[in-house]
């Protein structure tokens, strides 16, 4: 019998044409829940689209399910849709836990969760970095003070225009001895690109 209400009637008739009637029914409950699988484990999703974010193309992380009768609504509780594709993932401090939900057309609903955590692997980039720079030496010093405009880096999570961290090398404004000959002092590396570089010489050299 199909799930719901079913009505059993039973009838007699004697040779007089008599007649007794028996009726009952018959409740078809769903008593099973629909079962639900969600993506295993700790989701890493790295961030894309040059965002501190990650924006999920498909159905990677949609659940599976199976359901004996049939599904009336399947949601979640980050987008509140039927799917993730197309959902933004910010990059947190924190796991984003996502929790799916699926009932079916009985009432009956189950739930599964699973946590998501989007990875920065996008490097920072130079906004600005000094040219190189060559000076002469103080009048009657062995070295010069230097000043030069502080380098800034861009960061999809970081934001624009953010300054670095002095590595190797001074910070502007200070005394910088000569270099000999065509020798260079790095003052900042620029995250794996053109080093900041300032090169003192000699009056006369």
């Amino acid at each position: 019998m199909l799930v719901g209400t079913h009505t059993i009637t039973y009838t007699a008739t004697d040779a007089s044409n008599n007649t007794a009637i028996c009726s009952w029914t018959i409740a078809v409950q769903d008593a099973q829940i629909p079962d639900i699988e969600c993506p295993a484990g700790i989701q890493y999703l790295e961030t894309n689209n040059g965002n501190c974010s990650h924006t999920l193309s498909g159905t990677l992380l949609d659940p599976s399910v199976v359901e004996n009768c049939a599904v009336a609504s399947l949601t979640n509780n980050f987008n509140n849709a039927s799917s993730l594709d197309g959902a933004v993932f910010p990059q947190t401090a924190t796991p984003t836990i996502v929790t799916w939900k699926v009932t079916d057309n009985h009432g009956n609903s189950a739930t599964c969760s699973f946590a998501v955590i989007v990875v920065d692997n996008d490097a920072p980039t130079v906004a600005f970095c000094p040219s190189d720079i060559v000076v002469d030496n103080d009048t009657d010093e062995c070295d010069a003070v230097v000043t030069y405009s502080t380098p800034t880096f861009n960061d999809n999570c970081g934001g624009l225009n953010k300054p670095g961290t002095l590595v190797l090398g001074l910070a502007s404004g200070s005394t910088y001895p000569v270099g000999h000959n065509s020798g260079t002092i790095l003052v900042l590396r620029c995250f794996g690109q053109r080093p900041c570089r300032v090169l003192l010489q000699r009056d006369g050299e």
